[in-house]
């Protein structure tokens, strides 16, 4: 059925078929000039529609709440020959929202860009590499200490020499480390 006929249906004017078509509250198919409704989709989505309306509970501007959707934000504004009109607009963020996810999302960027100058953030990769240099650095260190001290081991019978000899030579080796 066309958009009048779907409105003397509903009993609303064809102006307001139109409107839940742009709006995305029902689907609508477009042939020429001219749109074709499914009556039982449509009084289906329309009534699904006006049932999330009346158990929304009333908006509270909350800043930092994210916006998220799947759905794409800018539509064409003519309909190619049938093709459905509405349903990339249904559960999308309205424009308002848009406009507060780009400002939340600014504010955030200046935020970090912020904490970079002051030096309080870093390159996450920058910090990654300067670890890993350190940790070859203490491995080396660490894994050197058998060729400096296995003659010296050898030599020794007392355990206790044999553990001061290892504590001193890690301890020596941590030093070096810890002094660059």
């Amino acid at each position: 059925m066309n958009a009048q006929e779907y409105a003397q249906h509903c009993g609303v004017s064809k102006m307001t078929v139109s409107n839940w078509i742009s709006e995305g509250k029902i689907s609508a198919v477009r042939v020429g000039r001219f749109y074709e409704i499914d009556a039982a989709l449509a009084d289906k989505q329309l009534s699904e529609n006006i049932n999330q309306a009346q158990q929304r509970k009333p908006k509270t501007k909350e800043l930092t709440k994210p916006i998220s959707s799947d759905k794409p934000l800018v539509v064409d504004a003519k309909p190619k020959k049938g093709q459905v009109v509405g349903e990339a607009l249904k559960g999308g963020p309205t424009f308002a929202e848009a406009q507060r996810a780009r400002e939340v999302y600014r504010a955030e960027r200046e935020r970090l860009r912020l904490l970079q100058e002051k030096g309080e953030l870093v390159v996450a990769a920058d910090v990654k590499k300067e670890v890993t240099t350190l940790m070859r650095t203490v491995r080396d260190n660490m894994m050197s200490i058998p060729d400096r001290v296995s003659s010296q081991l050898a030599a020794l019978t007392d355990i206790h020499q044999v553990h001061q000899l290892l504590d001193n030579e890690i301890r020596t080796a941590l030093r070096m480390l810890a002094n660059g």
